[in-house]
């Protein structure tokens, strides 16, 4: 049922080329280079960039786990993460989400599958290595400079502290 639901729900908005474009930025990107690699410091700066206390993947590794491990793991990880650009392939298994339903409205009807959101639990090295990759095509492409609503010191909520100043820009013009 849930899977049916998800589906459908998932797959009702038809591809409008984001994909080849994404696709075409990564292909003239610096990862697409065979010069390039992922240093041990971007794999330690992702690593620590993740949040704690969230739920494991499929892989059940909790991202605790790599925040506490040591020079070692971090290298290793790093090899693996350069075999992936190397080979241009990275396995299925890394690629795996849980599509967990979660409850909108808890006072609402728990019967009603309207009253579900999905969210996908991703491996935690999944996680690191999209994190590398979304800084290195964030560096090369101002792939999002007309969005404001979750970005990073942007938002699109009224700043009351900012009042006056509009209101004096708006009487000068």
């Amino acid at each position: 049922m849930w899977r049916d639901h998800f589906c459908n729900l998932y797959n009702s908005v038809a591809d409008d080329g984001s994909k080849d474009i994404f696709s075409a930025r990564i292909k003239s990107s610096r990862l697409s280079s065979d010069r390039t690699n992922i240093t041990v410091q971007e794999t330690v700066d992702a690593i620590f960039k993740q949040k704690k206390g969230k739920s494991a993947g499929p892989d059940g590794i909790a991202m605790e786990a790599l925040m506490l491990g040591n020079s070692r793991l971090f290298i290793h990880l790093n090899l693996l993460f350069n075999l992936f650009l190397s080979h241009n392939h990275i396995p299925q298994l890394f690629m795996q989400s849980l599509i967990v339903p979660l409850v909108k409205a808890k006072s609402g009807d728990l019967a009603d599958i309207n009253n579900y959101r999905a969210i996908a639990l991703s491996n935690s090295v999944t996680k690191i290595l999209e994190s590398i990759f979304m800084n290195k095509v964030k560096a090369e492409h101002d792939c999002d400079s007309y969005q404001f609503g979750f970005k990073a010191n942007h938002s699109t909520g009224y700043d009351r502290s900012q009042h006056s100043a509009w209101v004096q820009i708006s009487k000068m013009c």
